[in-house]
């Protein structure tokens, strides 16, 4: 079966996730961290910002992960391989096809022979050729069981059959023909017809040619007649007429032919018969023989002479009557009928494979591997979440009593996620979902979607599809020729069905005439790359995409961006649908004359054309020509979901067709761009054997924000501009979705509810030691705890660890971090902020919702991600900040007392946290 025919439907199913959740809601890295650098008087300067953000940032980081994976060998690593699927001379292969011995005289038909990989429907062609063929013509499914090796066959109607595939694997290439054997032109015997004896009327030989003709030698027929004469004539006088006249005289003759014998001949086609589909031709032999007969009759023939004869103005009639004898051709004739047969197939149709390496060094020739260097093999790697319907922490890959497959995937997924996030978090999601059980196969895989919105992921879309091209064997004339060639075999097919109808009626302009030329067409050749992973239990991680020919052009103008609406500008990448190539295959012999086209199967297929655009200047643009663009993931062996190109670019959601991500062409394409595609490139991939497609993520939301933490810009003013950002509650994306929200909307929640609950304890703790202290002290221990908490805002950390913040070296660290911060100190009470802000908290939400909303008007999203409440924060300073930028709000008299404390008075803060906690823990915020 090639990639561009009809298939048989297959029960298996694969959905797709982008792990940074919607793409509509991304942000804009460079644009943040230009941003972020204008509008924060805590950063450096904007070149050095820039520079500094993308070095650190997912783009980097991402990298980083491959190259790690690379040294540890990682099993999710895959090999990449490109093949092709190619027609072949079926006279190359026909010398390795053995023809039984019985019948005598069997020949060998070759239909077709071609190069396949990967797809197991020729072995369960071959299997039911062979074993069911009356089932051939059905409609029938069949699946690949990878654990026992056996294929399942399901009839139509009910009831199935399986049987064993051999050593059959994806990963093996094989030459498949199609053939069957049939004995040479069989002519009958000559069948004679009935003789027709006597007829007046030669038989009509319309449709027939005249094959030759003999004569038979010469007969005398001797006949007798009477012949009367009579002389009449008529007038005006004078003169006077002359006399009548009326002679009867006895008379005979002898009279020779040479009779003659003819033979005609014309050929019909008398269909198929039977399920072997045997071409027969009729030859009908008409044979005729002419001569002649004596009868008795009466003829008379009257002549008028003229009217001059004998005088002028006179008219003579002769009138001539024969009594007795004549003499008249006559016919005797037949039809005799040979049948021919042309195509007496013997034991039907089979197939015939050939396993790469098996021992036939002619066959092994046909199949040229491609060889592809170390830097086009470097792809990012698979990272398994569930095999085989077992979770990656089943006892058959834990790091104990498995292959220790669970621990690398662990440390491989902390590389990827920046090393913020826990490996089992992402697992426990999918396997707590209540459907699990229908999904067999989960994945991580790092690639770009066709119907990407992100400018840097189309280009390096653009990119790797150019790249790829060089492997391809087809030229840009190749799909023209093709057509060519598909008009002539419609024509022929054409033809074909015609003549066959003018056969069944002799009164039809074809009847009798030889039959056209049998319409034959090569298959659609094509190129595919692969990903597939060597180790044992990751086989089935198998990527292809295949095509049959891109084709780069250069153009001068600048063409309308239909996602716009509006003329292209620089830098501008767009699809564009082209129009598809369709065409019919007929198979099979018409079993009667008379129906147009009958018994024949015909098979719709087409090839896809698509566009994909790329504004490189201003009055300039290059555009990549596309056929037949797909991409198949097989789920179980030979079991494969097919997606093509035009479903994948018009889909609204994720599809499954990934271009995989590529490490040197993810460097090719620059740092800037590199580290926005980071953003929208990995995904999670859910492979079920059964039909099984949901929004998993209404299940647990929690997942899709995953990878949040590594993708989401954190340059703008820290702590509260980024979903990474981390506070006392958690992470601030993590915070968010927990109240139910997603996107933006989730990091500006979950930063201000950090930020909130930051300075709620700030203000428990300052009440707290004011009572026990007084004011002076009071206000120092709130000024260190102020600090602290900007720090766990900024850096991160748990409630629990607040008395770890509070001991005696770590306070002493404090006084002289924030000593450099005092001369700025923004005056007023904490306390008289944290009402403030309580007050003002339901009518700042309101305020950020209206922003949220101008935000997403313009274009969908404005790209930038950061806290507008960090504009009017009181709780920062003027001066900078060597960790964090964050300041601490410090009157002179605390600043004289903080510095002159002694280290009695950091023990008695200590002991005082433990002898009142239960004053302090129980003191609300005022």
């Amino acid at each position: 079966m090639g990639l561009f025919s009809g298939s048989k439907t297959i029960v298996v199913s694969s959905t797709v996730y982008n792990l940074a959740g919607d793409e509509a809601t991304r942000p804009d890295f460079l644009k943040n961290s230009i941003y972020g650098a204008v509008m924060s008087p805590y950063n450096h300067y904007l070149g050095e910002t820039i520079v500094r953000n993308l070095l650190s940032g997912p783009g980097m980081n991402q990298r980083n992960f491959f190259k790690w994976a690379l040294r540890q060998d990682y099993p999710g690593l895959p090999t990449y391989s490109v093949s092709r699927e190619k027609p072949v001379d079926p006279s190359v292969v026909a010398p390795f096809i053995t023809t039984p011995p019985s019948p005598s005289g069997l020949l060998l038909n070759m239909q077709s022979a071609h190069i396949i990989s990967g797809d197991y429907e020729p072995l369960v062609e071959q299997y039911v050729l062979e074993n069911y063929p009356d089932n051939y013509d059905t409609a029938y499914v069949s699946s690949y069981d990878t654990v026992t090796g056996d294929i399942t066959i399901q009839w139509f109607g009910g009831g199935s059959v399986s049987f064993s595939a051999g050593g059959y694997t994806p990963d093996k290439t094989y030459v498949v023909a199609n053939y069957f054997h049939y004995l040479a032109a069989d002519v009958a015997a000559l069948v004679t017809g009935s003789t027709t004896v006597g007829v007046l009327t030669k038989p009509s030989t319309t449709g027939y040619g005249l094959d030759g003709s003999s004569n038979r030698g010469v007969t005398d027929y001797v006949m007798t007649y009477d012949t009367r004469v009579v002389t009449a004539y008529t007038g005006s006088e004078p003169p006077t007429l002359p006399v009548d006249t009326d002679v009867t005289t006895p008379d005979g003759e002898t009279v020779g032919f040479d009779g003659l014998d003819e033979t005609w001949s014309k050929v019909t086609y008398e269909g198929g018969s039977g399920d072997d589909q045997e071409t027969v031709n009729r030859e009908h032999f008409l044979e005729i023989y002419e001569y002649r007969q004596i009868y008795t009759d009466t003829t008379t023939v009257s002549v008028v002479v003229n009217e001059d004869t004998p005088v002028a103005g006179q008219t003579q009639t002769i009138t001539t009557t024969r009594i007795g004898d004549h003499l008249r051709p006559i016919f005797d004739w037949r039809i005799d009928t040979q049948d021919t047969t042309l195509l007496q197939i013997v034991d039907g149709s089979h197939v015939f494979i050939y396993e790469e390496g098996t021992g036939e060094a002619t066959l092994d020739a046909l199949i040229v591997d491609v060889t592809v260097t170390e830097e086009e093999a470097e792809y990012f790697p698979f990272m398994p979440i569930r095999l085989k319907n077992k979770s990656i922490t089943h006892a058959d890959y834990d790091d104990i009593t498995g292959s220790g497959l669970y621990e690398l995937t662990n440390r491989a997924y902390r590389r990827a996620s920046g090393g913020g996030q826990r490996f089992s978090r992402l697992v426990d999601e999918v396997e707590d979902n209540p459907d699990i059980g229908d999904i067999d196969y989960a994945f991580t895989h790092h690639g770009v979607e066709m119907n990407v919105i992100e400018p840097a992921c189309r280009k390096y879309m653009y990119t790797w599809f150019k790249n790829v091209s060089a492997h391809q064997t087809t030229t840009s004339g190749y799909m023209g020729t093709y057509m060519t060639a598909v008009g002539v075999y419609l024509g022929q097919v054409a033809a074909m069905n015609t003549w066959i109808y003018d056969q069944g009626d002799s009164a039809r302009p074809g009847y009798g005439d030889p039959p056209p030329t049998v319409a034959k067409l090569i298959t659609l050749e094509s190129n595919t790359v692969r990903l597939v992973c060597e180790d044992t239990q990751l086989k089935n991680l198998d990527m292809r995409i295949s095509w049959v020919n891109i084709d780069e052009t250069l153009h001068s103008g600048a063409p309308t961006n239909p996602d716009t609406a509006v003329t292209a500008v620089i830098g501008d990448i767009w699809w564009e649908e082209g129009t598809d190539f369709e065409w019919d295959v007929t198979t099979g012999v018409p079993a009667k004359p008379g129906e147009y086209g009958g018994g024949a199967t015909t098979k719709s297929h087409s090839v896809e054309k698509l566009y994909l655009y790329w504004q490189t200047g201003t009055n300039n643009y290059k555009k990549l020509t596309m056929w037949g663009l797909v991409h198949r993931n097989y789920v179980y062996g030979g079991e494969d979901v097919k997606t093509k190109g035009k479903e994948a670019i018009n889909d609204p959601d994720p599809t499954g067709f990934l271009v995989p991500l590529h490490y040197p062409t993810v460097k090719a394409l620059g740092l800037k761009d590199s580290t926005q595609m980071a953003t929208a490139n990995t995904y999670i991939v859910f492979n079920s054997y059964e039909v099984v497609k949901q929004k998993w993520y209404q299940g647990f939301i929690g997942m899709l924000i995953i990878f949040l933490v590594i993708i989401v810009i954190s340059v703008v003013f820290p702590p509260l501009g980024a979903a990474g950002g981390s506070g006392i509650l958690g992470a601030n994306a993590a915070v968010g979705a927990a109240m139910g929200l997603t996107g933006t909307a989730a990091i500006v929640a979950g930063a201000i509810a950090n930020a909130l609950v930051a300075i709620a304890i700030s203000q428990i703790i300052t009440a707290g030691s004011t009572a026990i202290f007084g004011e002076k002290w009071g206000a120092i221990v709130g000024a260190v705890v102020n600090l602290a908490v900007s720090f766990g805002v900024a850096g991160g950390f748990d409630f629990q660890n607040l008395g770890e913040l509070l001991t005696t070296e770590n306070i002493m660290k404090i006084t002289s971090a924030i000593a450099n911060g005092y001369e700025g100190y923004v005056r007023g009470s904490v306390a008289e902020i944290a009402d403030e802000m309580e007050e003002r908290q339901e009518d700042y939400q309101g305020e950020m919702r209206d922003i949220d909303k101008m935000l997403n008007e313009l274009r969908g999203n404005s790209g930038l991600n950061f806290d507008p409440l960090s504009l009017t924060d009181s709780v920062k300073g003027n001066a900078r900040s060597a960790e964090s930028g964050s300041y601490v709000p410090e009157t002179l008299d605390q600043f004289i007392h903080r510095t002159t404390m002694t280290g009695s008075d950091i023990v008695d803060v200590n002991l005082s946290m433990v002898n009142n906690f239960a004053d302090l823990s129980m003191e609300l915020p005022s």
